[in-house]
């Protein structure tokens, strides 16, 4: 496709400078003449053209996997982040006011899983295993403090 990409521009240059010539060997315009600077102009850079296509190329083929993908395992959610923590908030004011029954809430969401219906068992479960995560630890680190 390069090959032929390069063709076609030097393709399409050739016609921009016969177009240029014509004009100039019948009108003789002015150097500064803007339809004739717009002539030159419109020359395509070839490598330019060609960094293009290649982009255009794969930015289709990374939509197509994330199209592709966008239901496995551990594809990111596409839940709107600000419905999620607004919905999590509310869960913590009303249901808790730990921060870490909202932080498992949020893992819950996120798992695409009913906090509401977890057991008891499963709650703490839940909460023995968070506690191992990095990001759990300490979730309002404070400037300075070197974490735990």
């Amino acid at each position: 496709m390069n090959g032929m990409a390069v063709k076609l521009v030097q393709t399409a240059n050739a016609f921009v400078d016969a177009a240029s010539a014509n004009i100039v060997k019948q009108h003789d315009p002015a150097i500064s003449d803007p339809y004739l600077r717009q002539l030159v102009a419109s020359h395509i850079d070839e490598d330019g053209f060609c960094r293009y296509l290649i982009g255009r190329d794969m930015a289709e083929n990374a939509r197509a996997l994330r199209e592709a993908h966008k239901d496995d395992f551990f594809s990111v959610p596409m839940d709107n982040s600000l419905e999620v923590a607004a919905e999590i908030m509310g869960r913590e004011e009303s249901d808790s006011t730990e921060s870490s029954e909202a932080a498992l809430a949020f893992i819950c969401k996120w798992l695409h899983l009913n906090y509401a219906k977890l057991t008891d068992e499963e709650k703490k479960w839940l909460a023995r295993i968070a506690e191992k995560s990095d990001l759990l630890k300490n979730p309002n680190p404070q400037r300075g403090r070197k974490r735990k």
